[in-house]
C-alpha cells in the first residue's frame, strides 16, 4: 500500500525531539562562545534559566509546533473529509486533493506564499531585535547585541516559515471547504452532517493559536510591557476569528442557497394544494398539511453548521494563548514570595 504523501510530511516524534535539542543547543553553544549567562543567578529566580536561554527554549518549541501544525493540520483536514457524504460523480477526496495540488502550483498562489514568507522574515527580525533584544537581562549593551544576534538569525526564517504555512493552511482549507461543499449532498434537515464543516473550519485557527501562544511565552517576564504586547494579541485574535468564519461563510452560503431553493420549490406545490382544497378536493387537505409542515421544517433549518460543542471549542482555542501567558505570569507572581 502506497503511503499517503501528505501523511509522510509529518515527522516521527524523535525528529521533533532532535529539532528541540538542536535549536536550544545551538543557543547554548552561542552563549558559551560569547560568555553569556545560561542559568539565572540569585535566589529570587523562579525558573533557573536566564531570559535569553528561556526564550531560546521557547523558540525551539515554536520550531516544532510550526512544522507539526503546517502538515498535521492538512492530514486532519483530509481525514475529516471522509465524514462527508460525497456525490458519486464528483470524484471524492482524491479529486479534491488533485484540484488543490493543481491550484497550489499556480503563479498567484506561489507569489502570495513568497509575500507571506518575506513578511514573516521581516516580522521575525523586528521581534528579535525589539521584543527579545530589548528585554534580555545582560550586563552590557554589547552582551545584549550578542545575545540578540542568535535570535536575529533564528527567528526571521522561523517566522517566515510559520507565516507562509499558516497562510497556505488557511487558503488550503478555504479551497477544500469550497470543493467539499460543491461535491457534497447538502441535507439541511440533517444538521449533524454539516458539523464536519465546522470542525474543518476550526482547524484554520490552530496555526495562529500555536504561534501566538509560544510567542507570548517567549516574552514572559517582568521586563515585558503588557501594553506593548496588546497589538500582537489583538491582531492574532482577529486572524484566528477570521480564519474560522471565512470557511464557515462558504458552507453558510450553500445552506442558505439550498434552503431558498427548497422553499421556492415548495411554494407552487402548496399553492396548488390550497387551490385544490378550495375547489372541494378533500384528498388535497392532507397533502396541503404535509407540505406546510415540510415548509416549516425547512424554514426552521439551521443556516450555520455549528453546535454548542463547536462554539465552545472555538472559545477554548481563543483562551489558550491568553490563558497560557496570564497563567504563567500569575504562577510566577504567586511563587515569588517563597523564593
Amino acid at each position: 500500500m502506497t503511503a499517503d504523501p501528505v501523511q509522510k510530511r509529518v515527522w516521527p516524534l524523535w525528529k521533533y525531539v532532535l529539532l528541540i535539542v538542536s535549536v536550544s543547543g545551538s543557543y547554548v553553544g552561542h552563549a558559551l562562545i560569547f560568555d553569556l549567562p545560561i542559568l539565572a543567578g540569585g535566589s529570587e529566580a523562579i525558573v533557573p534559566l536566564q531570559t535569553g536561554m528561556w526564550a531560546a527554549l521557547m523558540t525551539s518549541f515554536l520550531c516544532v509546533l510550526a512544522h507539526w501544525t503546517a502538515h498535521a493540520t492538512e492530514v486532519r483536514v483530509f481525514q475529516m473529509l471522509g465524514q462527508l457524504p460525497f456525490q458519486e460523480d464528483k470524484g471524492g477526496i482524491d479529486q479534491i486533493r488533485a484540484d488543490w495540488l493543481a491550484f497550489s502550483a499556480q503563479g498567484p498562489h506561489r507569489r502570495r506564499r513568497r509575500i507571506m514568507l518575506i513578511g514573516g522574515v521581516v516580522s521575525g527580525l523586528l521581534f528579535a531585535t525589539i521584543a527579545i533584544g530589548m528585554t534580555i537581562d545582560v550586563d552590557t549593551v554589547m552582551d545584549r547585541v550578542i545575545s540578540a544576534g542568535w535570535f536575529g538569525i533564528v527567528l526571521p526564517p522561523l517566522f517566515g516559515y510559520t507565516s507562509m504555512h499558516v497562510y497556505t493552511n488557511v487558503v488550503s482549507n478555504n479551497f477544500v471547504m469550497r470543493a467539499a461543499v460543491d461535491a457534497t449532498d447538502i441535507d439541511i434537515l440533517r444538521p449533524q452532517r454539516q458539523i464536519a464543516f465546522a470542525q474543518l473550519a476550526l482547524r484554520n485557527g490552530l496555526g495562529w493559536i500555536v504561534a501566538l501562544t509560544v510567542t507570548l511565552l517567549l516574552t514572559l517576564g517582568d521586563q515585558v510591557s503588557t501594553v506593548g504586547m496588546m497589538p500582537l494579541i489583538l491582531g492574532a485574535m482577529a486572524l484566528i476569528i477570521l480564519s474560522f468564519f471565512g470557511p464557515m461563510q462558504i458552507i453558510h452560503q450553500k445552506l442558505v442557497a439550498v434552503k431558498t431553493a427548497e422553499l421556492e420549490r415548495l411554494a407552487p406545490m402548496i399553492a396548488a394544494a390550497r387551490n385544490a382544497v378550495e375547489r372541494g378536493d378533500d384528498s388535497a387537505g392532507n397533502r396541503l398539511a404535509g407540505l406546510i409542515s415540510w415548509r416549516q421544517a425547512v424554514a426552521d433549518a439551521k443556516e450555520w453548521p455549528t453546535d454548542a460543542g463547536t462554539i465552545l471549542r472555538l472559545f477554548l482555542y481563543l483562551a489558550i494563548p491568553i490563558g497560557g501567558w496570564v497563567g504563567s505570569a500569575f504562577v510566577e507572581a504567586l511563587l515569588e514570595p517563597f523564593f
